[in-house]
């Protein structure tokens, strides 16, 4: 992978043969490369990836200044908007992690057919390393129906060393939670869900049953769905990052 960064709008990524367009409006020493003392006031970037089929895809990039941070991926449900990971995004920069929220599904996915989605999400993986994110400690979180598309993703994506699911769908675009679970093997898994939630607490407990590897979960009151069970609850927001830091840090 070669990264060109020194441009002040926009920078590419090349994976695989092709490349991922991230349209940015900052430099790399506004986010963290200047190696100044660590701060957590630089403001939330937008970006856009442009996939090989054309599609935009729209981020919102939360930055760090610690140095080789960790990095974290938050995706929405399909046609949910990044914009609901926006706290969440906002505490993984106070935490001192790289983070990345992503509209990788605006609309659900055609059945069988994920490479746009997958796409989205290397473009994602690609921009976190480089801004400077260590590429062994990378995870993602995925809300409601993105989740089985994020488990099927990272089984096959060994970087993503972790995964959170809130309010996990059982399934979508034909991809089963449960099977892909099972195929992630070993790496940790946060769930979270509220017991009012029917649909998404009943998975969440089938999915902790089917894990083989380091499996948590987390559950609520009430019945928020996805983020909003995080603006909604006092706890939950918090025992993500308690649960996640050990794991791809930052580490004293």
């Amino acid at each position: 992978m070669t990264v060109q960064v020194c441009m002040p709008r926009f920078f590419f990524v090349k994976r695989s043969g092709h490349a991922v367009l991230i349209g940015v409006m900052l430099l790399a020493c506004s986010l963290g490369a200047c190696g100044k003392a660590v701060r957590h006031d630089i403001p939330p970037q937008p970006l856009r990836l442009t996939t090989p089929k054309g599609a935009a895809v729209d981020a919102v990039f939360y930055a760090t200044r610690v140095s080789n941070p960790p990095g974290l991926i938050l995706v929405p449900g399909y046609a949910g908007g990044q914009k609901r990971w926006e706290a969440c995004g906002r505490q993984a920069q106070l935490q001192g992690m790289h983070c990345l929220s992503i509209d990788a599904m605006r609309t659900e996915p055609d059945s069988g057919d994920l490479k746009d989605a997958f796409e989205a999400l290397d473009g994602a993986m690609d921009a976190l390393i480089a801004h400077g994110a260590d590429p062994k400690n990378l995870a993602i979180a995925a809300e409601s129906n993105a989740a089985p598309i994020v488990l099927e993703y990272a089984r096959n994506r060994p970087s993503a060393v972790a995964v959170i699911l809130v309010s996990p769908a059982p399934e979508c675009a034909s991809i089963s939670a449960r099977n892909a679970i099972i195929e992630l093997g070993k790496r940790p898994v946060l769930l979270m869900a509220a017991t009012g939630d029917s649909l998404a607490a009943s998975t969440a407990r089938q999915l902790k049953q089917a894990a083989p590897g380091q499996c948590e979960m987390r559950e609520y009151a009430g019945s928020a769905h996805g983020t909003d069970l995080l603006d909604t609850s006092s706890q939950a927001m918090g025992q993500i990052f308690v649960w996640l830091t050990p794991i791809i840090g930052p580490h004293a």
